[in-house]
């Protein structure tokens, strides 16, 4: 537990020099065996990160801040057991490596020693890609940070606006948008919601002018119209536009409505 303590040290400042002056990791909080919790990364008075591990050195969530307002929020939706720890060793057997893998890949965190047992790498993966930041250490003086993109892999992601009120809420699986999708107006209404399957809208997707009234609802299925369309007035009861699709493809009878009391009109049918 010392050992680790004094490792988890080692991070306390990392300093990356680059062009718009330093990008300092400061450690906010430890667990009980000395792991890092919680660390923020910020420059000059401005906070860039607040970044939250599990007590095996995975990332629980990753907060994004601009102008020192949160502006966006990552959840992780990896999971990974204690049982599916890897470790390797050396020949005099200490501990070489530890991590997880998935399909064969590297995959979350990798911790790298030497063979003195003295950490000298941190290391993040999404299925083999490298992703995140990186932390190495020499000798338990110099660090180096080095930067990955963020993989949005498998997990949540809220988008906010300067007030406070969520823009955007989408989840993801294996890179790719899955589940339920939503965005709001700045006031905190909802825009638009729906859901997405492997990447593409699926189902029904309702649209929202400011008001919170119905503007339009479109039905999908793997990314192409499929079903009902309605447009609406601003009321939002009544009908603007009623057609149907199939396959992206207009189909059956199509109508217009030009005024609410849907006197003024106009139908057109599709063969397709």
């Amino acid at each position: 537990m010392k050992l680790l303590k004094n490792l988890s040290l080692l991070v306390l400042i990392i300093i990356c020099i680059n062009c718009n002056g330093p990008i300092v990791h400061n450690i906010i909080d430890y667990y009980d065996n000395g792991s890092i919790k919680t660390m923020s990364i910020s420059k000059g008075s401005s906070i860039m990160q607040e970044v939250e591990f599990s007590t095996d050195g995975n990332i629980i969530k990753r907060n994004f801040y601009e102008d020192n307002y949160l502006f966006k929020e990552w959840t992780s939706g990896d999971f990974f057991k204690e049982d599916e720890l890897i470790l390797n060793y050396y020949n005099n057997g200490s501990l070489k490596s530890k991590g997880y893998m998935k399909n064969n890949k590297l995959h979350g965190h990798w911790a790298y020693y030497n063979r003195e047992g003295e950490l000298e790498s941190d290391r993040y993966y999404f299925f083999g890609e490298p992703t995140g930041d990186w932390y190495s250490y020499s000798h338990g003086r110099e660090q180096e940070v080095i930067h990955y993109r963020y993989i949005k892999g498998n997990g949540h992601l809220l988008e906010y606006y300067n007030n406070g009120h969520i823009k955007e809420s989408t989840f993801f699986n294996d890179e790719k948008l899955s589940g339920s999708y939503q965005s709001n107006y700045n006031e905190g209404n909802i825009k638009i919601s729906g859901n997405y399957n492997d990447g593409k809208k699926n189902g029904e997707w309702v649209y929202y002018n400011k008001l919170g009234n119905i503007m339009k609802i479109e039905n999908y299925t793997s990314g192409l119209l499929n079903g009902k369309i309605i447009h609406y007035f601003d009321d939002g009861t009544t009908e603007k536009l009623i057609g149907q699709y199939k396959n992206n493809i207009r189909i059956g009878d199509w109508f217009w409505y030009f005024d609410l009391d849907q006197k003024s009109n106009y139908r057109k049918h599709y063969n397709h």
